[in-house]
């Protein structure tokens, strides 16, 4: 009979447990050993569900969480502090399997009290640690002890898989042993050097994943090779970031965000890795990531089968020919308001789509709705020269094709033509020119879209029903995705 009470009080949410053990002794004695600790203030029941609080691992917006907040929110962040260190208290410290604590923003908690917690949970049997905190200027100085994860320091806590944590350092690096069972990273907003980071992965052979993302003091990534299980690599907005190399065996996935000067060096992994995605964080830069890809990316992967590129700034594509990624089969290009490069030429992207011979779906995201380069050109003029430069390649592998913020722009009816003129084998073409907008909310309306932005995409259509719709082959599943006419009537 305990056996069942304990499964049945273990699959309940963690504010269930806790009612639960105030009303029965046998249920408080399966509390005081729970597995799964979640500590926020919702399952702390400080705030309801339909308020607002800083998302998890991303950026916050200061503006919009500033004193108004904390005077607003007093109470709540009064009362986290003395709740977890309640539940804590009565807690015997074992059996522990998850541990997730995020304080609301602006809560500072003395690191005397976060280090007794940590050192209660972060016992044998501890999977899953995520950690992400927001104290403050008064915060920043907390790091975490990671020779609390050491299986030498602690004996049987190398249990420990998922280790996710934000918005302070690390210290005791030197005492970290062996990690044998961690398998997933995520450092968040962290301070850490590079070399501090490589210390630590050093102690972790058999990870598998590695997400880093706003770790502003990494200028050089050194992933070693003894991380010979790591297959997911992924390093977003780490502002100093000027060289990232990797040497692990196995990498199968790399992603990348960030300013396309960033030297890239994959190493012995380069030819094993199949999917990548690339995306530049800002329009300052002279090059964008199309002009990378070009240019830079067939050497640091010249085997991907997956491709993604996402880019604020772009200059037209030389129509030349490139080298070719023999085994790519999916890429999707996304362009962000381009509004320093409004010549862009968008039959420039057909020299990649021929350097992409196997190529089967390809999609076109183009989220500029309000620029200023939605010009037709002369639709009638002579692109026989343009034309001549593509003669002799074609996509016969290409199945699926998906163009979203479709405008009314020559180059897109040119290349949307040289489409449908050597893809033999096309399947579905979708030219969306709502720009995504009429994917609906859970009360079923479209989301907004700017009168400009509604303008060109009428245009759009007509442009469509012009110049394409007639070349589109009966083989091939043709759809236009036009603003939804029932939530932008009164826009007509």
């Amino acid at each position: 009979m305990q056996d069942i009470l304990g499964h049945i009080h273990s699959l309940m949410p963690m504010r269930d447990a806790a009612q639960a053990a105030c009303v029965s002794h046998a249920f408080l004695r399966f509390w005081r050993s729970y597995a799964r600790l979640n500590f926020d203030v919702y399952t702390l029941g400080l705030m309801d569900l339909g308020r607002r609080v800083p998302p998890s691992f991303g950026p916050i917006d200061k503006q919009e969480f500033d004193d108004d907040y904390l005077k607003k929110n007093s109470p709540i962040i009064r009362d986290f502090s003395a709740r977890v260190d309640h539940i804590m208290h009565n807690h015997i410290g074992t059996g522990v399997q998850t541990f997730r604590l995020v304080p609301p923003y602006g809560l500072y908690i003395d690191p005397a009290l976060l280090n007794r917690w940590f050192q209660a949970v972060i016992a044998p049997g501890i999977s899953e640690f995520y950690l992400y905190l927001d104290m403050g200027d008064e915060g920043l100085g907390y790091s975490f002890p990671c020779s609390l994860l050491s299986s030498s320091n602690r004996p049987g806590c190398s249990t420990i898989t998922s280790f996710s944590i934000a918005g302070c350092g690390l210290r005791s690096l030197d005492w970290v042993g062996c990690l044998t069972t961690l398998c997933t990273v995520h450092l968040h907003r962290m301070r850490v050097t590079g070399e501090q980071l490589t210390c630590f992965l050093s102690s972790s052979p058999g990870l598998q994943e590695l997400q880093l993302s706003y770790c502003n003091d990494i200028v050089c990534l050194k992933i070693p090779c003894l991380l010979s299980r790591l297959r997911l690599l992924l390093v977003r907005n780490c502002n100093s970031l000027q060289r990232i190399g990797c040497d692990a065996p196995q990498l199968k996935s790399f992603g990348y965000v960030g300013l396309p000067t960033t030297q890239i060096c994959l190493g012995d992994s380069s030819p094993l890795v199949r999917q990548m995605k690339m995306s530049s964080v800002t329009d300052d830069e002279p090059t964008g990531m199309l002009c990378y890809a070009t240019t830079k990316l067939h050497s640091v992967a010249p085997n991907i089968s997956s491709l993604v590129l996402s880019s604020c700034f772009e200059i037209a594509t030389p129509m030349k020919k490139l080298n070719k990624f023999r085994r790519l089969k999916y890429l999707e290009i996304q362009l962000h308001t381009p509004r320093r490069c409004p010549d862009f030429d968008f039959y420039s992207l057909v020299s990649i789509l021929n350097a992409c011979p196997v190529l089967a779906t390809f999609i076109l995201r183009l989220e500029m709705p309000d620029a200023d380069d939605a010009i037709p050109g002369d639709f009638h003029g002579d692109s026989s020269q343009r034309k001549r430069l593509m003669m002799g390649q074609g996509h016969r592998k290409l199945k699926n094709v998906l163009m979203s913020g479709f405008r009314s722009a020559k180059g897109l009816v040119e290349l949307t033509s040289h489409i449908l003129e050597t893809a033999a084998s096309l399947k579905h073409l979708i030219l969306d020119t709502a720009y995504g907008c009429n994917w609906r909310d859970c009360i079923g309306i479209c989301s907004p879209l700017t009168s400009k932005a509604l303008m060109e995409a009428r245009k759009a259509v007509d442009v469509i029903k012009t110049y394409i719709e007639d070349k589109v082959p009966s083989s091939v599943n043709f759809k236009v995705i036009e603003p939804c006419a029932k939530c932008h009537a009164d826009d007509a």
